[in-house]
């Protein structure tokens, strides 16, 4: 009895502990469509840009309240994106309805990732629809072994040999960081 109870307890400890660590997902209300015309969404590969592409140009009356002399001025993109976890890169306007994200560095495979906009900086908005969240997440770095032999480095002395074969990944590698051995 001891056991089970044991068990139990340490069984429903983990199964909460791992409960807690799962990301929340997101969930675009279809509403936003009125002033969000795309975004980058789904699973994307680690070296691809994050992209928000507004149904309209950006107002006027809102080019001066930010104090911007143009839709295409960066200026508030730094303060109206926020991604988390956070990501190192250059927010600016594609056009004068998209806005692009590109990362300094390729995105750690296998991530999700969530987008906040600020939206009523750029639009007009109605009241509940102020900031646009969405998520996306990077390729997961999966790797196949193909076509393994093993060979004799030399017929004479059989007791070195050497492995061949084809190594596969799903997301680009930098084959300057693999090591020979």
């Amino acid at each position: 009895m001891y056991r089970f109870i044991l068990f139990t307890l340490c069984f429903s400890a983990i199964l909460f502990y791992s409960c807690k660590q799962n990301e929340t997902l997101v969930s675009v209300d279809p509403k936003y469509k009125k002033w969000v015309a795309g975004y980058t969404y789904g699973v994307i590969s680690n070296g691809d840009n994050i992209t928000i592409e507004l149904r309209n140009e950006m107002d006027s009356s809102l080019l001066e309240a930010h104090d911007l002399k143009s839709t295409m001025d960066d200026k508030i993109l730094n303060e109206i994106l926020e991604i988390s976890p956070a990501i190192e890169g250059k927010a600016s306007w594609s056009d004068e309805r998209t806005i692009t994200f590109e990362p300094a560095h390729p995105l750690p495979s296998g991530q999700l990732y969530t987008v906040s906009m600020d939206l009523e900086k750029v639009a007009n908005v109605e009241s509940g629809y102020e900031e646009f969240v969405f998520q996306f997440a990077t390729i997961p770095q999966k790797i196949a072994v193909e076509n393994i032999s093993t060979l004799e480095y030399d017929s004479y002395n059989t007791e070195w040999y050497y492995v061949d074969g084809t190594l596969s990944f799903s997301v680009h590698a930098d084959s300057s960081k693999f090591k020979e051995g």
